[in-house]
């Protein structure tokens, strides 16, 4: 190479992927969740997807807890979080049978859920403080 141009490296870690933090959250979820709970997570995309991502999602886009949340402290809008979570979740009790079952009558996996997936919400929404 001629002249005075220097290139700075991409990375200094030897990789150049870029790390989501929200996506590492979730890894880190379903990880937990396969730790405590068992492997229905990791053996089956369509319950990880429905669990990790459409119903978390239809609880955020409820106008009450956006409200909430936005007009209320954090303990208020978990508090309205955790119980549209049940009352979303009971829309969907035939087509995840086994996971409803297992929200409603595992206290443990309830609490731990639905703590994990306000807390994703409210750590990446933006609009919030950590």
């Amino acid at each position: 190479m001629e002249g005075n141009t220097e290139l700075d490296p991409t990375s200094t870690g030897g990789s150049s992927i870029i790390k989501d933090p929200q996506l590492e959250y979730l890894s880190e979820i379903v990880r937990d969740f396969n730790e405590k709970f068992g492997k229905d997570m990791a053996e089956n995309d369509s319950i990880r997807k429905f669990m990790m991502e459409e119903l978390p999602q239809k609880v955020v886009e409820k106008e009450e807890y956006q409200n909430t949340k936005s007009h209320s402290d954090r303990q208020n809008a978990k508090i309205a979080f955790k119980r549209i979570m049940q009352e979303v979740f009971q829309d969907y009790m035939f087509d995840q049978f086994d996971m409803y079952q297992k929200f409603t009558e595992n206290e443990e996996f309830r609490e731990w859920y639905t703590d994990k997936m306000f807390e994703m919400d409210y750590r990446f929404d933006g609009n919030n403080p950590l």
